[in-house]
């Protein structure tokens, strides 16, 4: 399966389901439907413009909403031959900047909420873009206040406005055949640096992702598929891809809002749901429960959960398989965790992924045996093809343990996370090997401070984050509650955790926040909270 491309399996699939629903539920109380035919007719036209716009060397950036034409786009790609890369809709601009540079493209793809995002880019900013075609696609959502913006920013940006009328009747010529081992997606990494790196995915590697979710998740075309995530994000394109490879449908919500998600649910009869970990938080604080018909699994993804508030999601999705995933941009699905395995390794995050390898190794590569403590590495499926920028040496390895035919890869990922594999060869993870940090000349591991302050019922999220002090370290707590308990202040709160942690590793500052900042992909941002917990210092509020 992996030798063959994905276009031929793609339009494979796209021709057995021609008829069948591609995409549904095109938002909150929409149930639209695009066939497996109509978004292929759609992809194939578009596909014209990416091989006038774009050479084969280079990325495609789809700065748009999650809406049938980008997924259209990220097919006409494959149809062109041409590597796509969804950039989510909600980076800022800045971000959107590094991500531009480092594609060294001539064009961008985007839509009207992408125009409006613009308004907020700088003087060089703007004079970067001027530099670029700007193709504006007019998709059925438009809205007026998009026209005006793009009349506002055309003396300043080389804009072309493009409805489906202009290319409806030229489609592609000729479909492209390219090397299965070449990049044919790349998707960029968080960035809550500032600087994300972009990920190079081979085309034969996309197929073995939505081959395994589809043979781990037990998917056929009678499935759906909810897609909440970011297509940015490798677990919402692993959604993609599987719903293309299958033939199921995929229904998308614009929302992460818990009853939106419940009542989506319910409504369309949904199969599966991927979300990552603070989308289940808020689940757990709305008190909703999914109503018959039930999905048949969710997954946390992206991160995990402290023990309690996974034990509590269990039971809140009471006839709902929950199954943990890890892994990162680099990997992919590095590791799986069933019901089974959580019932009697709750803090594991399960066994190696369809496809995948993963060893345990000391600081020489050498593979240690159970229960002994080191670096995650991970073979097989999943591993990239290398950055974007070409600085890969850090984290794309030689296989140290490449023997054929058992061990046929002949690249690995440094995961940078340290953990260890117990007797039965399920993972857990102590956290990540730069999450140690010397505060007041003593070892701290964030991750232990956050799964200490997780334990107490009053909380529902803590994420520590770190601050330098006339040249030393502190640490800032920042936590949101659950509606459930008595409220807790802030000195309270220090005294709770004082009876768990050494006093070293006690917060220095403490801030109770209703919701955390998110990232692009819904994961709490560390570095909009750094930024939070720095103004506060500045105003003198230190809890101490």
């Amino acid at each position: 399966m992996t030798r063959r491309g994905l276009l031929s399996v793609v339009r494979e699939c796209f021709e057995r389901e021609a008829d069948a629903p591609a995409v549904m539920g095109l938002g909150v109380d929409c149930e639209e439907q695009v066939s497996f035919c109509e978004l292929w007719i759609k992809a194939e036209i578009y596909a014209t413009l990416i091989k006038e716009y774009h050479r084969p060397d280079q990325v495609v950036p789809l700065f748009l909403t999650r809406c049938v034409d980008c997924l259209a786009l990220m097919l006409a790609c494959v149809i062109a031959g041409r590597v796509f890369s969804v950039i989510n809709s909600r980076v800022q601009v800045t971000q959107l900047e590094h991500v531009l540079k480092q594609t060294q493209t001539g064009a961008l793809w985007i839509d009207g909420p992408g125009m409006m995002a613009l308004k907020k880019a700088d003087t060089d900013q703007l004079e970067y873009l001027s530099g670029i075609d700007i193709l504006a696609l007019k998709t059925e959502n438009w809205l007026s206040m998009y026209d005006k913006q793009v009349i506002r920013m055309q003396d300043q940006l080389s804009i072309r406005v493009l409805s489906s009328n202009d290319f409806r009747k030229t489609p592609v010529s000729q479909v492209e055949k390219r090397d299965p081992l070449s990049p044919s997606a790349c998707l960029f990494t968080s960035g809550s640096t500032g600087k994300p790196k972009g990920v190079l995915i081979s085309d034969a590697d996309l197929i073995s992702r939505a081959v395994s979710e589809a043979q781990n998740f037990r998917l056929n075309p009678g499935d759906r598929l909810l897609s909440i995530l970011p297509w940015s994000f490798d677990v919402g394109l692993s959604q993609v891809l599987t719903s293309w490879v299958i033939g199921c449908p995929l229904v998308l919500l614009n929302s992460w809002l818990p009853i939106d998600i419940v009542q989506t649910a319910s409504r369309l009869s949904i199969t599966g749901i991927s979300a990552v970990p603070s989308i289940w938080l808020d689940l757990l604080g709305s008190n909703l429960s999914f109503q018959s018909p039930l999905p048949r699994y969710v997954t946390i993804s992206g991160g995990s959960l402290s023990a309690e508030k996974q034990a509590a999601l269990i039971q809140r999705l009471d006839g709902i398989q929950v199954i943990k995933t890890y892994g990162q941009t680099e990997t992919c699905r590095s590791t799986i965790a069933f019901p089974d395995d959580i019932a009697v390794a709750p803090s594991s995050v399960g066994r190696a992924y369809s496809g995948t390898c993963i060893y345990i190794v000391d600081a020489d590569m050498r593979p240690l045996p159970p229960n002994e403590h080191g670096e995650v590495l991970h073979v097989g499926d999943g591993v990239m093809l290398g950055y974007l920028d070409g600085d890969s040496s850090s984290k794309l390895i030689e296989n140290p343990f490449y023997d054929p035919p058992c061990n046929s890869s002949k690249f690995a990922v440094r995961t940078g996370d340290l953990g260890y594999m117990d007797a039965e060869g399920r993972l857990h993870l102590l956290g990540r090997a730069d999450d140690m940090v010397k505060i007041k000349g003593n070892r701290v591991h964030l991750s232990e401070v956050a799964s200490e302050a997780e334990a107490l019922p009053e909380i529902q999220q803590a994420l520590p984050v770190v601050l330098a002090e006339d040249d030393q370290l502190e640490l800032a707590l920042f936590v949101t509650l659950a509606e459930d308990n008595p409220p807790l202040d802030e000195t309270g709160l220090r005294r709770r955790l004082a009876t768990y942690l050494p006093s070293y590793m006690l917060p220095k500052q403490i801030l109770i926040l209703d919701r955390f900042p998110r990232t692009a992909s819904g994961k709490p941002d560390s570095q909009a909270l750094k930024i939070i917990a720095i103004n506060q210092r500045q105003q003198g509020v230190i809890k101490t």
